[in-house]
């Protein structure tokens, strides 16, 4: 600012005598003039005679420091906001002694609290678990006891479902590895058990996609030939038996709120791994197009056959839907394997009499035999006498709950989005652990919550639990009476229909938002469609969930997505953080207002701001209202300064803590013998000129003495 830009901005002043300056504070208004006898108030970034006020902030790299004036607006606008600087914490924080409940605030909520016997008592928690058993049903509330047509609705979808399910968990075991049998028991196991014991209405259960790609890892590769019937039948008893140890690790994390975790889930990790688990079920596909007696891929007339049928059941359930009195009342994976059917059975094999396509029959004959589950210790005894409990089942059975946890987690944020019915995480992964504890037993195979058929249960119109409970009786009777049926349906149908959940299932509007957001800001720029642009952080952990998914086991590459979205959180709040430094030359007083949350990350930032050596005998840090000392770090260089300065036999006072630092403090009070914190009580302080408004209603002039001396 110019000398001349100084005399017009004190002409300015002084003749706006009979203006009115506002307060910008939300608590306090009141208006302020200006008189003629005043002194103007002068800022520069030059002039040191002249005050201004000097911010000092540290960049990212934490190599220099980065110099902000204020003080240059207009004139209207130079007097004291009330909000910007710290004394305002007194009245903050008297305000929240007695804060107002919110709706949510009047009901329980502990879906957000992790280890709550602790808190509320073993009892309490255990009543909190096992409650799901009364949550969800219709006719227990008034309005589902007078709607007949209500109780259509739900059976009707519940129909639709297990038709959906039925070829998905067919495709899902041989992603898994399992007989087709197993997989099928333990879904309508699981489903009636999730179902009746959980306290999610709407959700579907039973062998899901990312469950069955993490087990696959652990199966046998069935086309080696070196391989007998034993070490299957180990193979799967060892699977069993790893389920059976994660459900009792989901009861146990049911009884301590552990599924309160799921509040550590990025938007950004879920679409990494919906985009990571689509590629696994494509991928998972392939095995369609294989000669299940060699091994090997199918060539000429029988693979040609094979992807006309693939194309054909992928169509007709991505584009049914568009053709309004279809399907609107046809499910359309029904419809696709119907027609497949019909083209196989009454073209194809008359035409072509040596076409070779495999079938559910040919590949896993279902019969009466396996049409009811027989319990683990009966058909398998001798391989669960001479299993091994080693550290990799172990293992196995840790990867098992965490596939299982975090699909519950991701399906149970999917219903919220959707605006249905808010679910009970903690009461859904009792009723999983249960489910998947009874599964194991009866010889079957576990699963966890399945998003593609949750998701059409929900836009069908469900609203609670019968259309669940529907869906797991009618695949129950499917295996009990109707499987003659299942065994005529080819493989490359179920394949079709996979390969159009997977495109469901990818986010496809990540792509491009990925892309863009790799992009500098002037490619961006060409184009309107381009300005997709989401946090650089964001789009690598999209990215990387996504391979990782892939290349990786499941519940690992999410594991990674959390801990890089934390380290991204971390460091942006570290680079928030601000330090702004005043000096009053009339009180001999510096003044270090700190914003931001002190913890680890920003230590450096903090310490690095103070000069005790050059610093007058009273030096202030004043805690801005939003600041909070978060760790015990923050605590711990806070006492380092004190002591620093003492040692300089200089004084430091801390000023503006909120009452939750206080408690915490107070806490540790043999730790920090050198703090002595200063609360803002109840009645405003006597404030230094800066913490004053600019202009007084009864102002007098200012001596050259009173003014502010400026920080370079």
């Amino acid at each position: 600012m110019s000398s001349e830009e100084t005399k017009d901005l004190d002409e300015n002043l002084v003749d706006s005598n009979s203006y009115p300056l506002r307060n910008e504070s939300k608590d306090d208004t009141f208006l302020i003039r200006v008189e003629e006898s005043s002194a103007s108030l002068k800022r520069s970034k030059t002039d040191p005679d002249m005050d201004c006020i000097k911010v000092v902030q540290y960049d990212e790299d934490d190599t220099e420091i980065c110099y902000k004036f204020y003080g240059e607006k207009d004139s209207p606008n130079m007097e004291y906001n009330y909000h910007d600087f710290s004394h305002s914490t007194w009245y903050d924080f008297t305000k929240m002694k007695t804060p107002i409940p919110s709706k949510i605030e009047k009901h329980t909520c502990d879906d957000i609290s992790i280890c709550l016997p602790i808190h509320a008592g073993i009892l309490y928690s255990f009543k909190r678990s096992i409650s799901g058993i009364t949550i969800g049903w219709a006719f227990l509330r008034k309005s589902g006891r007078r709607l007949i047509s209500y109780y259509l609705k739900e059976f009707l979808n519940g129909i639709l479902c297990a038709i959906t399910m039925l070829p998905e968990v067919i495709s899902f075991s041989f992603i898994a590895g399992i007989p087709i049998h197993v997989a099928l028991h333990g879904s309508w196991i699981l489903c009636l058990c999730a179902t009746i014991f959980g306290g999610s209405p709407g959700i579907v259960t039973g062998v899901s996609g990312a469950f069955a790609a993490v087990a696959g890892t652990y199966a046998l590769d069935h086309e080696d030939t070196s391989y007998t019937i034993d070490d299957h039948n180990m193979n799967l008893t060892r699977l069993l038996v790893a389920v059976m140890i994660a459900s009792i690790l989901l009861l146990i994390f049911s009884f301590i709120h552990l599924a309160s975790i799921n509040q550590f889930l990025s938007t950004s990790v879920i679409i990494g791994y919906s985009n990571g688990l689509a590629l696994i079920i494509a991928k998972a596909q392939l095995h369609g197009f294989h000669d299940f007696d060699t091994g090997k891929y199918l060539r000429g007339a029988d693979l040609y056959i094979s992807i006309l049928y693939c194309v054909v059941a992928f169509v007709i359930t991505q584009f049914i839907h568009y053709i309004p009195k279809i399907g609107k009342y046809i499910p359309s994976p029904l419809l696709a394997i119907i027609t497949v059917i019909v083209i196989h059975y009454s073209i194809v094999i008359h035409t072509l009499p040596s076409i070779k396509i495999s079938t559910v029959g040919s590949v896993a004959n279902l019969s009466s035999e396996t049409s009811f589950p027989s319990l683990l210790f009966l058909t398998h005894l001798k391989y669960v006498r001479e299993l091994k409990f080693d550290f990799a089942l172990v293992r196995q059975s840790l990867v098992f709950t965490a596939s299982i946890l975090i699909e519950m987690l991701i399906i149970a944020d999917v219903v919220k989005t959707l605006g249905a019915r808010e679910p009970n995480s903690n009461q859904q992964l009792f009723g999983l652990g249960f489910g998947n504890f009874l599964s194991s037993l009866m010889g079957s195979m576990g699963g966890s919550s399945m998003v593609g058929i949750t998701i059409m249960n929900l836009n069908s119109g469900s609203k609670w639990k019968e259309s669940s409970l529907v869906t797991g009786l009618f695949v129950f009777i499917m295996l009990a009476g109707g499987y003659p049926i299942l065994n005529y349906i080819p493989i490359p149908a179920l394949c079709g229909i996979m390969f159009s959940v997977s495109c469901h299932c990818f986010k496809w509007f990540s792509v491009p938002m990925v892309i863009f957001s790799a992009l500098p800001g002037r490619i961006r720029s060409l184009h309107p469609r381009m300005e997709m642009k989401i946090s650089r952080y964001d789009a690598f952990i999209i990215l990387s969930v996504t391979v990782l998914c892939v290349v990786w086991i499941v519940p690992l590459a999410v594991f990674f997505g959390v801990i890089i979205a934390a380290f991204a959180y971390v460091w942006e709040s570290k680079s928030k953080f601000k330090v702004e430094i005043y000096y009053d030359k009339e009180a001999n007083i510096k003044y270090y207002e700190i914003e931001g949350n002190i913890f680890y990350a920003s230590k450096r930032m903090l310490t690095r701001s103070f000069t005790p050596r050059e610093d007058p005998p009273t030096t202030i840090i004043v805690l801005l209202a939003s600041t909070s000392l978060f760790d015990y770090t923050a605590i711990e260089a806070l006492n380092s300064l004190k002591g620093l300065y003492a040692s300089y036999n200089k004084s430091l006072i801390i000023k503006g803590l909120s009452h939750g630092c206080i408690k915490k403090v107070a806490k540790m009070n043999r730790l920090c013998r050198h703090m002595e914190h200063d609360l803002v009580g109840i009645t405003p302080p006597t404030l230094p000129t800066l913490y004053t408004p600019f202009y007084h209603t009864t102002l007098t002039a200012r001596t050259p003495n009173s003014q502010l001396q400026p920080i370079y």
